[in-house]
């Protein structure tokens, strides 16, 4: 989960310096930096972004207390969601 996330926020961190945005800083808020990368008018991007960040958070600080974590196929399919929603946009 974590190299699915780490990929996804460096391919929207390049798109943002693309787009002529200052660089996002390292010590900004997981949550914050989606709303920046993703925003929310771009509506499914920003949801799914949000997903695989809630589930590599949980993964990371609250493995023990996770009592549903997703299972490899959903996790499968978030990753496959996002990179097609990221493709589709271009980016």
């Amino acid at each position: 989960m974590t190299k699915a996330y780490d990929s996804m926020m460096v391919r929207l961190e390049r798109v943002y310096a693309r787009q002529g945005h200052a660089p996002v800083p390292a010590d900004e808020q997981e949550l914050r930096k989606i709303n920046l990368l993703a925003p929310r008018h771009l509506g499914r991007l920003n949801g799914l972004a949000h997903t695989l960040r809630k589930w590599w958070n949980a993964a990371k600080h609250e493995r023990d207390q996770w009592a549903h974590p997703p299972s490899d196929k959903e996790v499968q399919r978030l990753v496959r969601d996002v990179i097609a929603e990221l493709d589709e946009l271009g980016w």
